[in-house]
């Protein structure tokens, strides 16, 4: 898929997309994902693990800018029915992936444990030929 770039804001990013964007619930996570990753590439992140999981739950993306390392959630939308992207992280899912951070970074994240810690959402939402990606910290 051909992919044209552009900004409109500082907050967002926009893309004009070439052809329909018809995927099934779990091809729109990977692909919001991806994009997501694409994005925090972009603005200079290095990505660490993606889908991260333990007992408490997981994190779609671990990346480090600088001194500090976060820890992003991404929620992809084509609707709104169901609400914006970023109404869609509750204090359960913050908790949830405060403890899967906790956990990774007692574990395979050890390196990072004296780093500074975010907890970020990346918020994706597709209408029509269009992309709106929003970089939020928590």
């Amino acid at each position: 898929m051909s992919v044209k770039l552009y900004s409109i804001g500082q907050d967002s990013t926009e893309k004009a997309l070439c052809g329909p964007l018809e995927l099934d619930r779990k091809a729109l996570g990977r692909f919001g994902e991806d994009e997501a990753s694409k994005y925090l590439l972009s603005e200079g992140f290095e990505i660490l693990r993606r889908n991260f999981r333990n007992r408490f739950g997981e994190v779609d993306i671990i990346a480090r800018k600088g001194s500090a390392v976060h820890f992003i959630e991404v929620k992809t939308r084509r609707t709104n029915s169901c609400g914006y992207p970023d109404e869609c992280v509750n204090g359960l899912k913050k908790n949830k992936i405060l403890r899967t951070a906790l956990w990774y970074l007692n574990g395979d994240g050890r390196a990072f444990k004296n780093h500074s810690i975010a907890f970020d959402l990346v918020a994706i939402y597709i209408k029509e030929n269009l992309i709106s990606i929003k970089f939020i910290e928590f």
